[in-house]
C-alpha cells in the first residue's frame, strides 16, 4: 500500500485542518448574511477512496483543487437553532487521481447548495449537498469513461479571522460514477476533507 492511501492520508489531512484551526484568533464577524452577498473562496483537498473486500478495488486517493464563487439567495431566516442562509455555490474542480495501478487527471465544474446555520457571529457550520460532472480519461475499474459524474455531500464550518475572511474546513462524501454509459461503473465512492480561505462580500 502507498504511504498516502488509507487512513494515514486522511490522518495527515486531519492533522494539517487542527493544527492551522489551532493558531487561530476568531473576530466577530458581519452581523448575518444578507440576500445578494456573495463569496469568493480558493480551498483543496484530500480524498481517499472506500474499501470493497468483495471486489478487491485498488484504493484510489485523490488531491483536489476546487475554488468556488457563491451568491447567498435568502436573509438569514427559519426557527431556532435552524436558522441560516441558502446560498448556492458554482465550484470549479481540478482532480488528480492516484491509484495502485493508473492515475488520472479531471476538470469539471459543480453546482452545490448550502445552509449556513446562523449559530454565532464566530463559527458558523454548514450543510451542502450537490452534483457535477468531470471530464478527462479515466482507466479505473470503478469507471473507465472520458465523462463521468459527481455526487456529494457533508459538513464544514466557516471560522472568521476578520469581518469578511475566514477558514472553511469541511468533509464531503464524494461519488463518481459515469452512469453506466462505459463498460465499467463500480463507482468511486471516496472521503474528502477541504481546507480553504474564504472571502465574503455584502
Amino acid at each position: 500500500m502507498r504511504p498516502w492511501s488509507g487512513r494515514k492520508g486522511w490522518r495527515f489531512a486531519l492533522w494539517v485542518g487542527l493544527g492551522l484551526l489551532a493558531g487561530v484568533d476568531p473576530v466577530e464577524a458581519q452581523e448575518g448574511f444578507r440576500f445578494g452577498a456573495t463569496e469568493v473562496t480558493l480551498s483543496a483537498g484530500y480524498s481517499f477512496s472506500h474499501s470493497i473486500v468483495s471486489q478487491n478495488l485498488d484504493t484510489v486517493d485523490g488531491f483536489h483543487l476546487i475554488p468556488h464563487f457563491g451568491i447567498f439567495l435568502t436573509d438569514a431566516h427559519g426557527p431556532g437553532w435552524g436558522k441560516g442562509n441558502l446560498e448556492l455555490l458554482a465550484e470549479r474542480t481540478l482532480l488528480y487521481l492516484d491509484g495502485d495501478k493508473e492515475s488520472a487527471t479531471l476538470t469539471g465544474l459543480s453546482a452545490l447548495g448550502r445552509w449556513v446555520f446562523d449559530a454565532s457571529s464566530r463559527v458558523k457550520p454548514y450543510v451542502e449537498a450537490g452534483v457535477g460532472v468531470l471530464g478527462g480519461e479515466t482507466k479505473f475499474r470503478q469507471t473507465d469513461c472520458d465523462v463521468n459524474f459527481i455526487l456529494e455531500g457533508g459538513v464544514g464550518a466557516l471560522v472568521f479571522l476578520a469581518p469578511r475572511a475566514a477558514i472553511t474546513a469541511g468533509y464531503r462524501f464524494h461519488h463518481v460514477s459515469n452512469a453506466d454509459a462505459c463498460d465499467q461503473n463500480l463507482g468511486l465512492n471516496s472521503s474528502l476533507f477541504i481546507l480553504g480561505v474564504s472571502y465574503f462580500f455584502p
